[in-house]
């Protein structure tokens, strides 16, 4: 199902793959990190630790029915997917918090639905989550954009990560977005559809070394 892959020690102009669930999509990109190279983090959250890197850029993955949960790791459920997707629309910063995703997407969301509703063909249904302040910040958001598209009478969604944890934060992002997706779509009226990932920079954390190496062994 690969389009095209990520070679060792080259940088490929595209690299997209098709993927049925979003479960499947973890397991391809964390086969694919291990062709990364190993990374020091030296900012950030996980500063002083180590990661591994997709060394291609960009990364695209098609999800094909990003609703479909049925094969979900024993250590993930729907609950905390819908969880994530409840935090995504919801509008408070905590006091601990110099920011929320839903703090961010919430304003934006309603007019974006009523765009799609009332013209659904339309290209300028998206959210930015992202901010020029963000470089200030020491925890940077990891998602920063996401659009809606009608293709072929079905409406897909597109995002783009800055980062992303492959291993422990995936599947709940994603699955939370495609419940976010579902949501967007039923309030215009339309069938959803497939789901984009765009990242730069998926990885995977030493501290998961031996949960990772048995996946990529497979």
């Amino acid at each position: 199902r690969m389009v095209a892959i990520a070679w060792r020690g080259k940088v490929k102009s595209t690299n997209s793959f098709r993927c049925k669930t979003i479960t499947e999509a973890q397991y391809h990109l964390q086969r694919l990190c291990k062709q990364g190279y190993r990374q020091d983090v030296q900012a950030g959250e996980f500063a002083g630790e180590s990661t591994y890197r997709m060394q291609a850029y960009p990364l695209h993955v098609i999800i094909e029915e990003p609703l479909n949960f049925f094969d979900l790791p024993r250590d993930t459920t729907e609950a905390s997917l819908q969880k994530y997707y409840f935090e995504l629309l919801n509008p408070y910063v905590t006091d601990n918090a110099s920011y929320t995703y839903g703090e961010r997407i919430h304003p934006q969301l309603t007019p974006v639905m009523d765009m799609l509703r009332d013209t659904p063909g339309t290209n300028q249904a998206y959210v930015t989550v992202g901010s020029p302040s963000d470089f200030l910040l020491k925890h940077k958001p990891c998602l920063q954009f996401f659009q809606f598209l009608l293709f072929e009478g079905k409406l897909n969604m597109i995002t783009m990560f800055r980062s992303n944890d492959i291993g422990s934060a995936f599947i709940t992002n994603q699955g939370g977005l495609a419940l976010l997706l579902r949501t967007v779509a039923e309030y215009a009226g339309l069938e959803h559809g497939e789901y984009h990932y765009y990242g730069p920079a998926p990885h995977v954390y030493t501290d998961g070394q031996t949960e990772y190496a048995a996946i990529v062994a497979v």
